[in-house]
């Protein structure tokens, strides 16, 4: 069963694997029909952590002056 969105138009117009690899979702396994992978599923964590913490900083550096 594939959900992701860049799966299924990857199939139907028969892109490259790397078009399917773009997607986040392709990495993680399916889980009621694969075994849990919890280094790919940390991974994603991770990065989803990493990209908060970015935008948060970038959200303090904003320049923006008070009313």
């Amino acid at each position: 069963m594939c959900g992701d969105v860049l799966t299924v138009l990857g199939q139907v117009l028969s892109r490259p694997g790397w078009v399917t690899d773009l997607s986040p979702v392709s990495h993680l396994a399916y889980v009621p029909a694969e075994p849990f992978d919890v280094v790919s599923a940390a991974s994603m964590v991770l990065i989803g952590c990493m990209a908060a913490a970015g935008g948060v900083a970038a959200f303090r550096r904003r320049d923006v002056t008070g009313a």
